[in-house]
């Protein structure tokens, strides 16, 4: 009984050593991976960051160059963008017409 229960014991010391081994290599290699990813997120902002400066310099340097030209294209980019608003808001409130009043679910 004392010798079963040493065998056992000396089995279960094994496992935990092999589970202890697996879960400290899962954590290296999760490390690496977030170590890998931070590094990736880090060369994204710059370059958009880099982007950002560049694109601002050319704004305002074509403000500075062509003030009307400029303001027209803000001018047509707004107006663009409200219509693409505007048609978006009128296809759901079609939707929300569609589903309210007449019909009843009950």
């Amino acid at each position: 009984m004392a010798m079963e229960r040493g065998l056992y014991e000396d089995q279960l010391g094994g496992t935990a050593k092999v589970v202890s081994d697996t879960t400290g290599a899962f954590a290296d290699a999760a490390g690496k991976q977030i170590d890998r990813a931070r590094d990736s997120a880090e060369a994204v902002a710059k370059t958009v960051a880099d982007q950002g400066r560049r694109a601002v310099s050319a704004v305002d340097r074509s403000f500075r160059e062509q003030p009307l030209m400029t303001l027209g294209i803000v001018a047509a980019v707004a107006l663009a963008i409200g219509a693409l608003w505007k048609v978006e808001r009128r296809r759901v409130g079609r939707a929300d017409k569609r589903w309210s009043g007449s019909q009843r679910w009950f």
